[in-house]
């Protein structure tokens, strides 16, 4: 839902967003990012993901 109306997302929102730990964020950023559903883009500090094209 956040991505329909946002073009991108950190770690940070997604925390916010969903009122999850960093560790828990992390690791749905990873599986969400090699199952093809994002793109990640940016510096390794500070990452951003996209939502991968269909």
């Amino acid at each position: 839902e956040y991505l329909k109306h946002n073009r991108s997302i950190n770690r940070k929102v997604l925390e916010a967003e969903f009122h999850i730990r960093k560790q828990t964020a992390l690791n749905w950023l990873k599986k969400l990012e090699e199952s093809g559903f994002l793109i990640k883009e940016g510096s390794r500090n500070a990452p951003v993901y996209f939502l991968a094209e269909e």
